[in-house]
């Protein structure tokens, strides 16, 4: 073997562990891209405070602010939720049905639904927009009414009213950037007016 061909043969491998290396580097650029904008997806997460205040009449008000992070100064879109965290399910003949099970807003109030923006079972309100460091205040809600296959009233209202959080679900968007935000509204004694 000449001097040439030992030459070219060691080119040749040094090109494919080059070109070996070069494949790693790119593969490991693009994990570490994906993870550093999922830190930053994660670290952009928004922040609320919520909370409710009960009023005559079995209506309440709840206020919610956007209060971060850092960087976050405005969401695009916001959809407010009230969870279902308990499980419901058809238990008797003639009972009701899956349908209506999940129609029924689970928690001691709900959003009317006859307001703008409110869907038809009174468990979501949106979407709005929110600048961080302001305190939006929503009128509408209202005690939620018994499923209509309740025989119990009483025992209705004593389930749902004795655990006073609002469960949320809050999704949010951003640009491209979208988040979902499970946290509760609690109940506070004062109403807005009466900070004013």
């Amino acid at each position: 073997m000449s001097w040439t061909e030992i030459t070219s043969a060691v080119a040749v491998v040094i090109s494919a562990a080059s070109f070996g290396a070069t494949r790693r580097s790119t593969r490991n650029a693009a994990v570490t891209a994906d993870i550093n904008r999922e830190r930053r997806h994660a670290d952009m997460t928004p922040q609320f405070e919520v909370s409710y205040c009960p009023r005559e009449g079995g209506r309440a008000v709840m206020e919610i602010e956007l209060t971060g992070p850092a960087g976050l100064d405005h969401l695009d879109a916001v959809t407010i939720s009230i969870r279902d965290d308990r499980t419901h399910t058809a238990t008797r003949p003639g009972g009701p049905t899956e349908e209506e099970i999940s129609r029924q807003v689970w928690g001691p109030y709900r959003f009317n639904p006859n307001v703008d923006d409110v869907d038809p079972t009174g468990r979501a309100f949106g979407p709005i927009t929110m600048q961080r460091g302001h305190r939006q205040t929503f009128h509408h809600l209202e005690k939620t009414p018994p499923p209509p296959w309740t025989v119990d009233s009483a025992g209705w209202e004593q389930d749902n009213y004795l655990h006073p959080t609002i469960l949320l679900t809050i999704t949010c968007r951003r640009d491209a950037d979208e988040w979902t935000v499970r946290l509760p509204a609690t109940q506070s004694g004062t109403s807005p007016e009466s900070r004013t």
